[in-house]
């Protein structure tokens, strides 16, 4: 019957529907479980890369301290050398500054050399420590630049994480909604076949009809009844 055709009709396009919906919903499946491996690989990485930063974050302050200690240091035997510069001047002089009194010659030249001796160790010093400082210094930015790049690393890995996470979230929302539509699909034929059930139960008692009064009036004429 035309019912039957209809029904079959509707049917093939409801297979079709159905077996697009379970390819796509295969395949946002598959991708979804691509990115739930990758962010199981990135949150690796990333806790790699945060475990470097903190360690180069580590060794730049321990640089960024010894860096300190040095430029004290040298600040320290800057001020020495200056207090011994002040010291030797009061020894160029004839007499005591303090107690006015002559100075004499063998004590002048004992303490100048003194001073003098200590100065030269000094200025030895301060050298080696300006030194060891403009190393600390390169060793320092050079720790500072890659404490740099590794919190880049970590803000880009972070960033496409969230990424990733997003796109797992779209692709397991748009699963959902097939899922939905394949069950409201269902009902929908579901009362699509007991509405065309119950139009054939009313073209059956339609024709049912039909067929009675067509025996009824060919009774009616064999009678003489008009």
């Amino acid at each position: 019957s035309k019912v039957e055709v209809y029904e079959s009709n509707i049917e093939a396009l409801n297979e079709s529907a159905r077996s697009d919906r379970d390819q796509r919903k295969d395949a946002l499946s598959e991708e979804v479980e691509a990115l739930k491996q990758e962010l199981a690989d990135m949150r690796q990485r990333l806790e790699e890369r945060q475990s470097e930063h903190d360690a180069e974050r580590e060794r730049r302050e321990a640089a960024d301290n010894e860096l300190a200690q040095r430029k004290q240091e040298v600040a320290d035997i800057k001020a020495r050398i200056k207090q011994l510069r002040e010291r030797m001047q009061v020894f160029e002089s004839d007499y005591c500054p303090t107690c006015e009194q002559p100075i004499a010659e063998e004590h002048r030249e004992k303490v100048s050399d003194a001073i003098k001796r200590e100065g030269r160790e000094l200025v030895e010093r301060r050298k080696s420590r300006e030194e060891e400082a403009k190393d600390k210094q390169r060793e320092r930015d050079e720790l500072a630049r890659r404490e740099r790049e590794r919190s880049e690393q970590v803000a880009e890995l972070r960033s496409e994480g969230s990424h990733k996470k997003r796109l797992k979230q779209e692709k397991a929302e748009e699963i959902r909604r097939l899922e939905q539509s394949a069950e409201h699909a269902g009902g929908d034929m579901r009362r699509l076949r007991e509405e065309m059930a119950e139009l054939e139960r009313e073209v059956a008692l339609r024709d049912r009809r039909v067929k009675t009064y067509d025996r009824l009036d060919s009774l009616l004429q064999e009678d003489g009844i008009k």
